[in-house]
């Protein structure tokens, strides 16, 4: 069992952290202190909590990536609900947390030994396929140690269902999610926002730097789009997921109340995308993060991930974290560059010099170094050449362009496409983000990368185009 600690950060000498009341949960037969403004994911890793769950096959230790519901390595059993996603989960006072199959402690599970005896790999569609009765006595064993969890204690109550109905439906309440909403209630409409996080804003809620010059800061506009909504007639449906869509018309979505069958004349997709991982040997260690996971975690939990970090990527995404890092009394051992010169801003740039922080130009990733917990990181020439840096340390970020969530563009019959320039499979969509069905509308990650200020651009013009002959 992991040593139980308190990493949140009580004293910060810019930003303040609003946890809310004070609760207890049950994790593994331990309390644990939590407030009720956190995740499960966070109070947990705020505890010392680095092992998370394991992989369903070999029992490899995963830890905390994306801090956004997309990655399933924090999915743990909670109140006897197996594969709840803790990163998306609430504080409650009493609750009951625990991980799942494992054989002992799920710190050092047992099970890890698949992971050396099959070094490269565990078929065991093809092992021992005779005699008969070890065969089957194999797929039983198989059966029992891999999977995900088991059961619920008790048979789910089928939940209410209620409708609701409006002219646009926008989902997702990033800054292009929340300027089609705005825009699109400006010209007259009856708008609807679907958000899965408690707040709205996005990533821009974890973003301390100001968006432009002489403006707000990402975290200050996050707290006025809010304002802006609750000022408006925008119904914003915050902690609700959108899960699916259906042919008779609807959107199916999902609450702590139960189920909403969401009708609109015009539907926004604002989902954004999945944070990538880097493909090199160790990728799945604990502690290793995507860059905007890990700014969440501190700048809006105020979690301390650490002691020493290493970053692979020079954009302004982490070059801030790299501020944010250094300034709560993390080193900052290294940040990795691929090409010549820092992709990042030049204001971001002179003041990772100012504090010398090393940054290694025409290096690339090769693998993190670690078992059962990460101990560091190595790099090496882009180029291809056999020289390679060992850093130490114990936090990694990693910065890639995300991945375009496209799954329920693609259930409402949008046309998808695979781009490689977007990272993955990507919306069909125009300028005024005019999807191939045509009562839908796309903006924002799902379409590709860009700028927070591309993205709230995008968003005004396409709620004004989604609200087109719909105003009252």
């Amino acid at each position: 069992m992991e040593q139980i600690t308190d990493l949140r950060i009580y004293a910060h000498h810019s930003l303040n952290f609003s946890r809310g009341e004070q609760v207890t949960i049950h994790f593994e037969g331990k309390k644990l202190k939590a407030f009720a403004n956190e995740t499960l994911a966070a109070a947990l890793y705020a505890s010392g909590i680095r092992v998370m769950s394991r992989s369903m096959k070999y029992h490899r230790p995963r830890g905390l990536f994306c801090l956004s519901g997309k990655c399933a390595s924090c999915r743990m059993r909670v109140n006897g609900v197996p594969g709840v996603r803790t990163c998306r989960t609430w504080c409650e006072d009493g609750m009951v947390v625990l991980r799942e199959k494992t054989l002992g402690n799920a710190s050092s599970d047992l099970l890890f030994a698949s992971d050396f005896i099959f070094r490269d790999r565990l078929d065991y569609h093809h092992l021992l396929p005779r005699p008969a009765l070890l065969n089957r006595l194999l797929l039983y064993g198989v059966r029992h140690m891999a999977g995900m969890g088991a059961l619920p204690d008790e048979a789910a109550p089928s939940p209410p269902i209620r409708d609701i109905n409006s002219d646009v439906a926008v989902i997702g309440a990033g800054p292009a999610g929340c300027e089609a909403a705005l825009a699109a209630s400006e010209a007259g409409c009856s708008v609807i926002l679907v958000e899965e996080d408690r707040s709205v804003g996005g990533h821009l809620g974890s973003w301390p730097e100001k968006i432009r010059e002489g403006g707000s800061s990402g975290i200050e506009l996050a707290a006025e789009y809010d304002e802006r909504l609750n000022a408006s007639k925008i119904i914003a449906l915050k902690g609700t997921t959108a899960f699916a869509y259906y042919p008779e018309g609807f959107l199916a979505l999902a609450d702590e109340r139960g189920i909403i069958r969401l009708k609109a004349k015009k539907y926004v997709l604002a989902v954004g995308g999945y944070d990538r991982n880097l493909m090199v040997p160790g990728n799945d260690l604990p502690n290793v993060f995507s860059s905007r996971a890990l700014l969440k975690l501190v700048n809006r939990f105020g979690i301390r991930p650490g002691s020493q970090a290493f970053l692979v990527g020079t954009s302004d995404r982490n070059l801030s974290l790299a501020l944010s890092l250094s300034e709560i009394g993390i080193r900052i051992v290294g940040i990795s560059e691929d090409g010549p010169t820092v992709r990042g801003s030049e204001q971001f740039a002179d003041e990772i010099q100012s504090r010398g922080i090393p940054i290694f130009f025409f290096h690339k990733p090769i693998s993190a170094i670690g078992r059962s917990k990460l101990k560091g990181f190595v790099i090496g020439p882009s180029d291809g050449g056999r020289e390679r840096v060992r850093i130490e340390c114990d936090v990694v970020a990693v910065d890639l362009p995300s991945a375009p969530a496209w799954e329920l563009a693609a259930q409402m019959g949008c046309e998808i496409n695979f781009s490689r320039q977007a990272g993955g499979f990507a919306v069909k969509a125009g300028e005024s983000g005019r999807t191939t069905n045509t009562v839908v509308f796309a903006v924002g990650e799902m379409l590709g990368s860009a700028s927070s200020d591309e993205l709230m651009e995008q968003g005004r013009l396409v709620g004004a185009a989604a609200a087109a002959g719909l105003q009252i």
